[in-house]
């Protein structure tokens, strides 16, 4: 194993803007800022990457288990008349042109 011990103590000449500006200089070396424009180009690269990944929602509602019923002319002629029979219990008089 081979420990290597320091021989002198750190040096106490260097004042603390000397060494402010020794740490801000390695600093500056160290780690290079991103440009404002590659941020904002990274962020909206970012946004439309989540965006794009959202699940899609069915335009319409699934309609495949339903049949159309054999009798709907049927009801429908019978909705007509109920509705024909409502009209003139409500308002008197019939709503076709054939009534009067």
């Amino acid at each position: 194993m081979n420990l290597s011990v320091p021989t002198r103590p750190p040096s106490a000449q260097r004042s603390a803007a000397q060494t402010t500006a020794a740490a801000a200089a390695i600093l500056r070396r160290r780690a290079p800022r991103t440009a404002l424009f590659d941020r904002i180009a990274m962020r909206i690269g970012l946004a439309l990457l989540i965006w794009g990944t959202r699940p899609e929602r069915p335009s319409a509602p699934d309609v495949s288990g339903y049949r159309a019923d054999p009798r709907a002319p049927l009801y429908a002629r019978h909705a007509v008349d109920a509705s024909l029979a409502r009209h003139a219990l409500l308002h008197g008089a019939p709503n076709h042109p054939f009534g009067r």
